[in-house]
């Protein structure tokens, strides 16, 4: 199914080079900027990085086509509240793909779970048990989509809100505005700038749980 390829594709168009990483910098001890407080999941490694809250627009291009999407640098406090509120505007039944870079992955490379066709309701209900790992492990991700057209929320290993739609953003776009997060298409997010992902063998066993609680299989797309 093509929705599959869209979840590493985005971040192609959004990021497209490795940078390297200071593991003794200081700024992988901050957690607080301001009114934005980070995720444990990944640090800035630059003094220069001073993450924002807010979002911004772009086009995932795959096979000649672009599908709209909105990206969004959401403080701690509200990020998997506006995910799970992003994924009311999905149908009834979506499919899930879980992404996983936890060992014994090879370094950068990725494994895929998927389940096809699960009531929102019950994966919704779920996901609020595994909180704290979706927020806070910067070694996995989380795609839900339409599995009837074009449209897909993520809530990926950078901890940043993607939403794809090819008909219309706005449905997204009122959600970030009620909770006030407003559209900056200058904004420079913790993707744009060399970064560190963190994590911890706790959540490795938790995306365990949460792929076999939702009946996610190993998906051998490449």
């Amino acid at each position: 199914m093509a929705h599959r390829n869209i979840f590493r594709q985005a971040w192609l168009s959004l990021t497209n080079t490795t940078p390297v990483v200071d593991e003794n910098d200081p700024c992988l001890t901050r957690t607080q900027y301001g009114d934005f407080c980070l995720t444990n999941a990944i640090r800035p490694s630059t003094k220069n990085m001073t993450p924002v809250q807010g979002y911004r627009h772009g086009i995932c291009w795959e096979q000649n086509e672009g599908t709209p999407f909105v990206v969004a640098s959401i403080t701690r406090e509200k990020l998997f509240e506006v995910f799970m509120e992003f994924t009311d505007l999905l149908e009834s039944e979506v499919d899930v793909v879980l992404e996983t870079s936890h060992p014994p992955n090879a370094r950068g490379q990725h494994r895929d779970m998927i389940r096809d066709e699960i009531d929102l309701p019950v994966l919704q209900s779920t996901l609020y048990d595994y909180e704290d790992m979706l927020v806070n492990d910067g070694f996995m991700g989380i795609a839900v989509v339409n599995p009837y057209g074009i449209q897909e929320v993520q809530l990926n290993e950078h901890k940043v809100v993607i939403a794809y739609n090819a008909n219309t953003l706005a449905p997204y776009e009122e959600v970030l505005q009620r909770h006030r997060i407003t559209c900056n298409e200058a904004i420079k997010m913790i993707i744009d700038a060399p970064h560190m992902h963190i994590s911890q063998h706790a959540y490795k066993e938790k995306f365990d749980m949460l792929a076999q609680q939702i009946g996610c299989e190993e998906s051998w797309e490449h």
